[in-house]
């Protein structure tokens, strides 16, 4: 994926056209704003999402709750913009030889938004409560590996023995076995205070109104209010372990032709752009425009638990009838990858199927598994991002194409995730969604694993392999990397040709921002890394 940086001269004629008709009215970027902040202190980012909200660590990952989850709260360790795990509150850790410990030393000094100390006794409870299903957290399945959290399952212990806080700055998680990729599973858990939520009964605590509004934070940004379908406003933590420059930040649920078309009028500071409109946003006055490598990929899941579904043929059959270079040469305008796997890296073998754009071989494998073209398919997605609703068209016409009667369903997220957790399985069928971090192979298990399927954990088609996961958790045992890659190999072979879900591409992310805005540094997932340096961010003068 290449980097670059382009200034440009103002729109053409046609281009501030579209401004004015996507924008209503193009405003003075120097005038106070409709939240009653001023536009020359306070910085405006686009929210691909609305949010529920609902933040904090046990959420499940939707991006309109998780981006500004990432400003309040903070974690030991997160994803920079090379995709590697760097120290947050933990200044440093440290895996033992056997994969089996990870010591954590904190930051000295750590304070919470109210001045409150910081300690290991809050991660502590962060961890006890997240690895709890009890509590309800999406991600709880991330903590299998850990010793005792089977103790937490059950029900016969409140605390995981594999945790624990030896001083108020060390923080040690023991595994029950070797986890190579348990750091990247659990490192990057948004810590929450004890103070506040410590005497809350695990089974009520995610009901806590302090999750819709965070009165303490542990993050760069405290959280002061939502103003629903308009903004989520941030002010800057005077108590975060660095000065953060920027004071106030306003998340905006914008769908994403209006923040891009606002990105020009400047009433907006940073966008993540369509490839779409790269061409016009780099004719824009005062507007640098970088990117950054997708470290997850867009996708299909398809509801297995639907009979229809259950025929590996099938799910084949979907990508031999999506023209999936097709999307990305035109609705990317090239700046993407087809994917076959979602592993990355060395982790994918060389030999996977490619299932190259064939919609007779589809139609064949339909009739093969006994297709029912007369029964349709809702394809449900959250609108708003360009990229993924015209993908969502395309899929639409090519699975209609070869017997597969496809309805979009463009729903917001909360309706969306309730379609896909529900217990009844005709509720759901297909979703289109993306972003994830695989760039450790280990990441790749709660999207595809027997024991992470919703509502439990994030494996949204609720796909299940016995051989798959043992292949899996053999590769995550193992110290030897080199070892450990062919496991993993094998594993994407095995996925690839089972189709856990209907892999479509990874996209260079493609980031624009107005040039009074300094320091940011893209990261490539849209809803974890997006955000990773906020703290670093500063206005010109």
């Amino acid at each position: 994926m290449r980097k670059f940086v382009r200034r440009s001269a103002p729109l053409a004629g046609i281009v501030a056209t579209v401004v004015l008709v996507a924008a209503g009215c193009v405003s003075d970027p120097t005038s106070s704003d409709d939240s009653g902040g001023d536009a020359t202190s306070a910085l405006n980012v686009y929210l691909y999402q609305k949010p529920t909200p609902n933040f904090g660590p046990l959420a499940q990952v939707a991006g309109g709750d998780y981006v500004p989850s990432t400003l309040i709260f903070d974690s030991l360790v997160a994803w920079d913009a090379d995709n590697k795990l760097a120290p947050r509150l933990a200044e440093d850790f440290s895996i033992s030889d056997d994969g089996k410990t990870f010591t954590f030393t904190l930051r000295e000094g750590l304070e919470w938004s109210d001045g409150e100390p910081l300690t290991s006794r809050d991660i502590l409870f962060t961890f006890n409560l997240v690895a709890n299903p009890a509590a309800g957290a999406s991600v709880a399945p991330n903590f299998a590996a850990v010793e005792g959290v089977d103790a937490l399952a059950s029900g016969s212990s409140e605390v995981a023995s594999g945790f624990s806080a030896p001083d108020d700055r060390t923080f040690v998680v023991t595994a029950s076995e070797p986890s190579m990729g348990l750091l990247s599973l659990i490192g990057t858990t948004l810590i929450i205070p004890e103070h506040v939520l410590g005497d809350i009964p695990v089974e009520q605590v995610a009901d806590d109104g302090y999750f819709s509004s965070p009165t303490v934070s542990s993050g760069p940004y405290e959280y002061v209010s939502y103003e629903t379908d308009q903004y989520v406003e941030l002010t800057a933590n005077p108590h975060y372990y660095e000065d953060v420059s920027v004071d106030t930040l306003y998340l905006r649920t914008l769908t994403q032709d209006v923040a891009t078309a606002q990105l020009g009028s400047g009433e907006i500071d940073l966008v993540q752009i369509s490839s779409t409109d790269l061409a016009s946003v780099e004719r824009m006055e005062n507007v640098a425009v970088t990117s950054a490598e997708d470290p997850g990929f867009t996708r299909l899941a398809v509801n297995v638990e639907q009979p229809r579904f259950q025929d590996p043929r099938v799910r084949q059959a979907m990508l031999y009838a999506i023209d999936r270079q097709g999307i990305v040469d035109t609705v990317l305008g090239g700046h993407g990858t087809v994917v076959n796997s979602p592993f990355k890296g060395e982790a994918v073998a060389d030999d996977l199927n490619p299932y190259p754009y064939d919609p007779d071989l589809a139609r064949q494998l339909l009739q093969e598994a006994g297709w029912d073209s007369s029964r349709p398919v809702t394809l449900s997605y959250a609108p708003g991002t360009r990229d993924r609703d015209t993908t969502a068209t395309i899929v639409q016409e090519n699975l209609s194409a070869v017997g597969i009667d496809v309805r979009l369903s463009p729903v917001p997220p909360a309706e969306n995730l309730a379609r896909i957790q529900s217990a009844d399985p005709d509720d759901f069928d297909m979703t289109l969604y993306g972003g994830g971090n695989y760039s450790d192979p280990a990441n790749v298990i709660p999207i595809v694993s027997c024991a992470t399927k919703q509502p439990a954990g994030a494996n949204n088609g609720r796909f299940c392999s016995e051989e798959l996961d043992a292949v899996m958790a053999e590769a995550n045992r193992l110290e030897d990397e080199s070892g450990r890659t062919a496991l993993y190999q094998e594993a994407s072979r095995i996925e690839n040709e089972q189709v856990s879900q209907i892999w479509l591409y990874e996209t260079e992310i493609l980031w624009a921002h107005n040039t009074r805005f300094e320091g940011f540094v893209p990261g490539g997932d849209l809803s974890r890394s997006s955000m990773w340096n906020a703290a670093q961010w500063r206005m010109a003068d």
